[in-house]
């Protein structure tokens, strides 16, 4: 080996140095790496452990308020639902125990466990859903759980409080869910817009949200149905008939259809105009 001169003598001892140096500094990182991910690994099982713990918790109080009688009954009301996934409770006590359960810590991480295992829990989502008085939290809440729901009973529980007073907002979601091509969005949207447009609401255009709906499945032909049976019935649907038979040049009503009165509700007696 050929005796190097001072200064590149220097040179390759200060090259040696920085490889040194940045092997150590490879190791420590390799090593803190490991204590990290060591010590997030611990972290996360801790918090998997508290969490199955609390899951485990509420589902024994679940089964605490059973009636297998009950189970027996409602799972008739839900074809395609695996008996052994609806653990049998009936709806006013399930309301109760949610009201409580919503004013916990609990409920927060409740809200982030999806899917569910119990078709109980899902009704008690979305009942703690239609609590919540902040009207973008609740949408986006709605939106997390529509995509899980997989039945018409947690489908029609009562709609979001909140939503009444942001209609405007609301009605391009509703358009979104009923064009999702998705049963139980499809049917959600509906019943927003049977629940919150109608009577002073009315338009006559949401008619036809409803009529263009194209669908081969059971439970959204029903709730196009329902929502026609409920809008016919409106004062918003009287008013729209009664304004679609007035002649808008001298102001005279035509006489309505018998089929029109009956729908409405009315005898065939112009005076109840």
């Amino acid at each position: 080996t050929p005796i190097k001169s001072s200064a590149a003598s220097d040179v390759y001892k200060r090259q040696l140095l920085f490889k040194g140096i940045d092997i150590i500094q490879k190791i420590c990182m390799r090593d803190c790496t490991k204590r990290a991910v060591c010590y997030n690994l611990q972290y996360t099982n801790g918090r998997r452990g508290v969490f199955m713990s609390y899951i485990e918790n509420l589902e024994k109080q679940l089964f605490e308020m059973q009636d297998l009688k009950y189970r027996d009954f409602h799972s008739k009301l839900l074809p395609g639902i695996d008996r052994e996934t609806i653990i049998g409770i009936r709806t006013p006590m399930l309301r109760k125990f949610t009201k409580e359960f919503a004013e916990t810590l609990e409920a927060e991480l409740f809200l982030k466990d999806l899917p569910h295992r119990y078709y109980e829990e899902n009704n008690m989502h979305m009942m703690i859903i239609s609590w919540i008085k902040d009207y973008e939290v609740c949408l986006k809440e709605v939106k997390k759980l529509l995509p899980y729901v997989n039945n018409w009973a947690t489908c029609d529980l009562p709609a979001p409080k909140c939503f009444a007073k942001h209609k405007e907002e609301l009605l391009p979601e509703i358009r979104n869910w009923i064009s999702s091509g998705e049963t139980y969005t499809i049917r959600y949207g509906i019943g927003m817009l049977m629940n919150f447009y109608l009577d002073e609401d009315f338009r006559p255009e949401y008619l036809k949200l409803a009529a263009d709906i194209r669908s081969e499945e059971y439970y959204v032909n029903m709730m196009i149905a329902w929502y026609f049976a409920t809008a016919l019935a409106s004062n918003g649907m009287l008013q729209f008939l009664i304004l679609s038979s007035t002649d808008c040049r001298t102001g005279y009503i035509k006489r309505l259809s018998r089929r029109q009165w009956k729908a409405i509700g009315l005898r065939l007696n112009r005076r109840n105009i």
